[in-house]
């Protein structure tokens, strides 16, 4: 509430996450064939990261679903003027709604505990078309322990920072999330 209350701290706020989804989305624009890909976002920084992609990308239909004042504050303030009308905004309070080949998830997993970061795969993936993907942009630990940024599909969840070797570990099959046992 306080973030959405005050414009200087929201902003201040704002304004870190996207140029972090600045900065990542060059590795995500060539991470993966969007020449043939739709793609609904969500996440931290999904707009800047839609921005780049838009552009590299004509033909690439981009959604992005958010909490209807996320969005607003997105087509106001994040989205570039020449992107905005290519971009769907769909009103969203939970996983993304079913029918793209891709889905997404920027930096959505790391503020969450485990158990909810499950769920959310598990939902996200639940919306992914047949023979489609599901992409996260999440922070990992790289060699040596030092930290970056990866945009490859990484099956990988959340509550803490995950090694490069924890990410590469973890089934990449289309089962993956398992079903509760």
């Amino acid at each position: 509430m306080a973030l959405a209350a005050d414009e200087q701290l929201g902003g201040a706020a704002r304004e870190a996450v996207e140029d972090e989804a600045v900065w990542i989305a060059p590795g995500v624009r060539t991470g993966w064939d969007w020449a043939t890909a739709s793609l609904t976002a969500t996440g931290s920084g999904a707009a800047a990261v839609a921005n780049t992609l838009a552009k590299a990308f004509p033909a690439l239909r981009v959604r992005i679903a958010a909490w209807p004042s996320v969005l607003r504050m997105l087509a106001d303030r994040v989205l570039e003027t020449d992107v905005l009308p290519r971009v769907e905004l769909v009103p969203s309070t939970g996983a993304v709604p079913p029918a793209d080949r891709t889905v997404l998830l920027c930096k959505l997993l790391d503020q969450l505990p485990d158990e909810d970061a499950v769920l959310a795969l598990r939902e996200n993936a639940a919306a992914v078309a047949e023979g489609g993907a599901l992409l996260l942009v999440e922070q990992v630990e790289g060699p040596e322990g030092s930290s970056g940024t990866s945009g490859r599909p990484c099956t990988t969840c959340a509550s803490r920072r995950r090694s490069a070797r924890d990410c590469a570990a973890r089934p990449t099959s289309p089962h993956w999330p398992p079903a509760p046992a």
